[in-house]
């Protein structure tokens, strides 16, 4: 890409546009200069297609800018003539305001006028559907009518016979989901319409951070029926999303209290402290050859598909940074195991192996009470 340009793409690539907050693809670059023009080793693009994402579909547009010129507006193809001809010179300056106020040297300048674009394609995506398909258009219009789904947290695209409809539903978890995760979406329902509107197939969407945060993808629980409007069935999607949350949060809460319970029953002579709302720490005395020291046991949220963590804290010796001299653990682990394994294993190791260590570590380092 040419220098001049370069900024304006770099945002481009940068961002995450739509409801599904993903990003754009750079799939082409060219230049509209002649051959002769042409040096070794001086960039020149200033065309380029990107990959857009609409739905959870993509559209390759062409943007055309001229490096000899970069103060001009870039122009456009999105490969739909119709669009075009269905733009006023008022509604352009109503839509796309960054385009009218194009200047180069701004950041995001390309970037903003793309995001405009994009939602107005959109949006008239939306008024051809009632020249498409009857069955869509109402499916549309008791959406945004009759469920607390606003306008912006659905789009619509259009591609030959089949229609394609994203929208984000209105799922309430605030007390377990982290207030970070819900910035994009937790969930998106994808509703494909075939020929006529006479087939609807749906699938579910669910947020990375929402996967990496319960270690697994939501399910959809059956299709839409026939007979159910699509207001009424994303409304039924996000209910069961949150239930699927809560009991998949509630599942894994009962396991961490059923480790803690268990490593209580071996060790809860010499307890210091245990969480008692998550149960997702523990921390105890441990002795072996009168040697003793402080066992913590942290508790990752998805376990038991990630292993406890385990650390070794001496209660005599200190580093040279004054803090107590400690040692972290690498225990065998099978999420297969049942708990009472887990913990069996664990402590057997633990007194077998790293106490002896540790000692031998911590005797290296300052002379320890014998």
């Amino acid at each position: 890409v040419c220098s001049s340009l370069e900024h304006l793409v770099k945002d481009v690539l940068c961002a995450k546009i739509g409801i599904c907050a993903r990003e754009i693809e750079l799939v082409q670059l060219s230049t509209g200069k002649p051959a002769l023009e042409k040096k070794c080793n001086i960039a020149i693009d200033d065309r380029f297609k990107l990959k857009i994402p609409v739905t959870d579909q993509f559209m390759t547009w062409e943007v055309v800018l001229n490096c000899s010129l970069p103060n001009c507006p870039p122009d456009f193809d999105l490969n739909d003539i119709d669009f075009f001809y269905s733009l006023t010179l008022d509604s352009v300056e109503d839509l796309l305001p960054s385009l009218n106020e194009w200047d180069h040297r701004k950041d995001k300048a390309l970037i903003n006028v793309i995001s405009e674009l994009r939602s107005a394609y959109l949006k008239y995506q939306v008024e051809r559907l009632d020249t498409i398909d009857n069955r869509c258009a109402f499916d549309y219009t008791s959406l945004i009518n009759e469920s607390r789904i606003p306008a912006d947290q659905v789009e619509v695209f259009i591609d030959n016979n089949t229609v394609h409809f994203l929208i984000k539903p209105d799922v309430n978890l605030p007390l377990i989901l982290p207030t970070g995760v819900s910035e994009d979406y937790i969930i998106l329902l994808a509703v494909r319409y075939g020929a006529h509107g006479s087939v609807r197939s749906t699938s579910l969407l669910t947020s990375p951070s929402v996967i990496q945060l319960i270690g697994t993808n939501l399910d959809l629980p059956r299709n839409i029926k026939t007979d159910e409007s699509l207001s009424e069935y994303a409304d039924f999607v996000a209910r069961s999303a949150e239930n699927q949350v809560v009991t998949i949060f509630l599942n894994r809460q009962k396991k961490r209290k059923d480790f803690i319970f268990e490593m209580l029953k071996l060790l809860g002579h010499s307890v210091l402290s245990y969480d008692t709302q998550e149960y997702d720490s523990a921390s105890f005395i441990v002795e072996k050859d009168e040697f003793m020291c402080i066992l913590e046991v942290r508790i990752p949220p998805l376990f038991p598909q990630r292993a406890p963590q385990y650390r070794l804290m001496s209660m005599y010796s200190t580093g040279e940074d004054c803090e107590p001299l400690m040692q972290f653990l690498h225990m065998p682990y099978s999420e297969t195991w049942d708990v009472p394994t887990m913990v069996d294993q664990a402590l057997n190791v633990i007194t077998s192996k790293h106490l002896p260590e540790f000692r031998d570590y911590c005797v290296s380092v300052f002379q320890v009470p014998t």
